[in-house]
């Protein structure tokens, strides 16, 4: 419920502008793992400290996953959704299941890297009856016996490349594509493919004409061999002068705006008539569309997280935001306009889709839990016909 309480409080604001190292791949697209280098522990441990105290001091946790994890889960931002004993790696495990609903724990180390756990919330345990969930068992089997089936042929595959065999020849033999990227760097996206970070590190740990380890994904796998391992280097000052002095004028022109801007707030805070102020100086006036609480976006300007947490803070008595704020390189003034209350209609309205999402993290989480205790008991043999996408024999 406390959900949709921070969604349907609204503000509405009005705002014034003041005014590497690179490696080649051959990548084969066939699922992920994830490796932290030890040489990279201290610097991700020191990166992690630095968003647990933001996530402990309030900040929005979906937002501090969207912008900081490596994981294949950022883009929900780092929702896991539910799961049971058993299914998580048991560090992960017994840190989440020691959390209450809005905890936050400490940093929590996994062979798979570092993690910060929010626990939303907790479902009773529940058995189901076998009728209810035996759709959902078989197709559990058929996924995790095709996985097994996959992951035997990728290794095979990964042999005959160790071996010496010519990735685009291994490729042709089992029906599938060779993507060739352009150079990419380690913080930068890979041509053709997108934001890889599993791959990106194994692919900076694997020497030039060799071939890496297996990369696995929710999706499927990834076997690639590294092509080529192009050096940092500083480019001669004639081949990057006109990019230079762009920035520079970018930069000045923001200290600039922002100087202008700080001499500004006195007399807005004085008189905050925005408006008048706009036309007074040659100032543009913007007005942003409502507001919700949730995350940094700000309509009209981009991500501001110290912006979006002080507009929510002014009143009409003092509508006038206490900084000049730094969005994308603009210098920026903000007045309230108006505060929306909240819809508690739209909190009835939505109850019903809230109670079906918790009703289908807690059907998960038993389907899961079903499934280990039929694996630990029971033996079961598939028939050849299985493998080509025939009924299971048993």
């Amino acid at each position: 419920d406390k959900e949709f309480i921070a969604e349907a409080e609204k503000a509405k604001f009005e705002i014034t502008p003041v005014s590497g190292e690179k490696v080649a791949a051959l990548v084969e697209e066939i699922y992920r793992t994830t490796s932290t280098a030890d040489a990279d522990k201290a610097a991700a441990r020191t990166q992690a400290a630095a968003v647990l105290a933001q996530a402990k001091g309030g900040a929005d946790f979906a937002e501090l996953a969207k912008q900081h994890s490596q994981d294949s889960t950022a883009a929900a931002g780092g929702d896991l959704g539910a799961f049971g004993r058993g299914v998580m790696t048991p560090t992960f495990e017994t840190a989440a299941f020691a959390l209450e609903p809005g905890q936050i724990s400490d940093i929590v180390e996994t062979p798979f890297g570092l993690h910060i756990i929010k626990l939303e919330e907790k479902t009773p345990a529940r058995t189901q009856p076998l009728d209810e969930v035996r759709t959902s068992i078989v197709e559990a089997i058929k996924l995790q016996q095709a996985r097994q089936v996959s992951l035997k042929k990728v290794e095979e595959t990964h042999e005959q490349l160790l071996d010496g065999k010519d990735i685009a020849q291994v490729a042709a033999d089992v029906g599938l594509t060779v993507q060739t990227p352009s150079p990419f760097g380690r913080n930068e996206p890979i041509a053709g493919i997108g934001a890889r970070p599993e791959l990106t590190k194994q692919a900076f740990l694997t020497d030039a004409g060799e071939v890496g380890e297996i990369v696995t994904e929710p999706t499927g796998y990834i076997v690639f061999s590294v092509v080529e391992v192009i050096p940092t280097n500083v480019p001669e000052l004639s081949a990057v002068r006109s990019k230079v002095e762009a920035d520079l004028r970018v930069k000045r022109a923001s200290e600039a705006a922002k100087k202008r801007a700080e001499g500004l707030l006195p007399k807005l805070k004085e008189k905050p008539d925005i408006d008048a102020l706009a036309q007074q100086e040659n100032l543009k006036v913007e007005e942003s569309m409502q507001v919700g609480r949730a995350g940094a976006y700000l309509p009209n300007l981009g991500n501001s997280p110290d912006l979006k947490e002080a507009v929510f803070r002014l009143t009409e008595a003092a509508p006038v935001a206490p900084a000049v704020y730094d969005v994308n390189g603009d210098a920026v003034l903000a007045v309230l306009a108006a505060k929306v209350p909240v819809d508690e209609s739209r909190l009835e309205s939505e109850k019903t889709s809230l109670r079906d999402r918790l009703q289908q993290r807690a059907e998960s989480t038993a389907i899961q839990r079903f499934l280990d205790q039929l694996k630990a008991r029971a033996q079961i043999q598939y028939g050849r016909g299985f493998e080509s996408g025939a009924a299971a024999q048993s």
